[in-house]
């Protein structure tokens, strides 16, 4: 079998850094609130929203695709796409929430 991979559509490293950041940046900031120390929501806000963004985007592209089924690999795109398409609109609706925390001036203690 042999793979042109110069006519394929690959979206997997970004999709992976995307979700690996994404992830840490969830630990990270679980950890500041449990600490009780001041976060700001804005920041925050918009550091979810770039990797919600690029796992929606590159998410729902695959999902709606399939470009991995031209190589031969057609559930690799349920695996990455959906996942991926998922996460990154929880990132999206988790950064709008963060969002407009920022602006009802509440603070919250962890």
């Amino acid at each position: 079998m042999h793979i042109d991979w110069a006519s394929t559509q690959m979206y997997n490293t970004l999709m992976s850094v995307a979700t690996g950041v994404a992830l840490l940046m969830l630990l990270r900031f679980g950890s500041l609130l449990r600490l009780g120390q001041h976060v700001s929501y804005e920041g925050w806000s918009m550091g979810f929203a770039v990797p919600g963004f690029i796992l929606t985007l590159l998410g729902g592209a695959m999902t709606l695709t399939w470009p991995l089924s031209k190589v031969g690999f057609p559930f690799d795109d349920i695996i990455f796409g959906e996942p991926s398409l998922a996460f990154g609109v929880l990132l999206l609706a988790g950064s709008i929430l963060l969002w407009r925390h920022s602006k009802s001036g509440k603070r919250c203690r962890g």
